[in-house]
């Protein structure tokens, strides 16, 4: 039970993470279209994430494994494109 939830918190993490991929150059970080799948991300994060791991039990271990699996999963995605297109310049 306590993969379903990491797998959960990842992919809520990779969601976050895609959806914060700036869309025009200026940009750093897309917090519109962040916030605008917040719905989507959140539910997988929190309710289906953190909330599981909290009303089970009150170790901190598992919850600091999953915002982990969060953070990496938005930073893989996040940093996907930028990662994949400096290779390709480099070619």
């Amino acid at each position: 039970q306590w993969i379903l939830t990491l797998i959960t918190s990842t992919v809520g993490g990779v969601i976050f993470g895609f959806a914060a991929i700036p869309r025009k150059r200026e940009q750093v970080f897309a917090w519109q279209w962040a916030l605008i799948l917040s719905p989507l991300w959140g539910i997988l994060f929190i309710a289906f994430g953190i909330g599981p791991v909290v009303t089970r039990t009150s170790d901190y271990l598992p919850l600091l494994r999953n915002i982990i699996g969060f953070v990496l999963g938005a930073l893989v995605a996040y940093l996907s494109p930028m990662i994949s297109e400096s290779s390709a310049s480099e070619t």
